[in-house]
C-alpha cells in the first residue's frame, strides 16, 4: 500500500512523510510527535506495516479499520486505548490500485469524533482535483 498525503500529489516515504507536516494529517502527526511520542510510534509503527503489504482486509475484519460510507474510511491507531486513539480518514485512490489518500487525522478521547465533517469536505475536495486531473 502507498499513501499520499492530501492535498499533495505525490507519495511519501515513512522517513519523509511527518517530517514536511504535508496537509492536515501531516500537521496532525507532527503535532502528536511532540506531545504523545508513545502513540506517535505506534502511529509510525502502523504505517510502516500497511506501506508493507497489499491486502488491508485483515485490518477491517479487526475492526482497526472501519468503512464509514460514501469512500471515507478510518484507521484506528490502536484500536483502543486508554489516553486516546489517533484516526486517519482516508479514501483510496481513483486512479492507482493500492493508493490511499489520506485526508484528516485526530486524536480521539472519550468524545465524538470532530474531524469526520472536515474529512468529507477534503474527501470532496480530492475528487474534485482528480476530475481535474491534479490528483492520483
Amino acid at each position: 500500500m502507498h499513501y499520499v498525503f492530501f492535498p499533495d500529489t505525490e507519495e511519501h516515504s515513512q522517513t519523509t512523510a511527518y517530517d514536511k507536516e504535508t496537509g492536515p494529517v501531516g500537521k496532525e502527526l507532527s503535532a502528536l510527535a511532540k506531545k504523545r511520542q508513545d502513540l506517535f510510534l505506534d502511529v509510525y509503527t502502523f504505517l510502516e506495516k500497511i506501506a508493507k503489504i497489499t491486502d488491508l482486509t485483515p485490518y477491517y475484519k479487526s475492526e482497526q479499520m472501519k468503512a464509514l460510507g460514501s469512500d471515507l474510511h478510518e484507521m484506528r491507531i490502536p484500536k483502543t486505548r486508554s489516553g486516546g486513539v489517533f484516526r486517519i480518514y482516508f479514501c483510496y485512490s481513483r486512479s492507482k490500485e493500492a493508493y490511499l489518500i489520506l485526508l484528516e487525522a485526530e486524536l480521539k478521547h472519550k468524545r465524538a469524533e470532530k474531524k469526520i465533517p472536515q474529512a468529507r469536505t477534503n474527501l470532496k475536495k480530492y475528487k474534485e482535483l482528480f476530475q481535474k486531473g491534479v490528483m492520483i
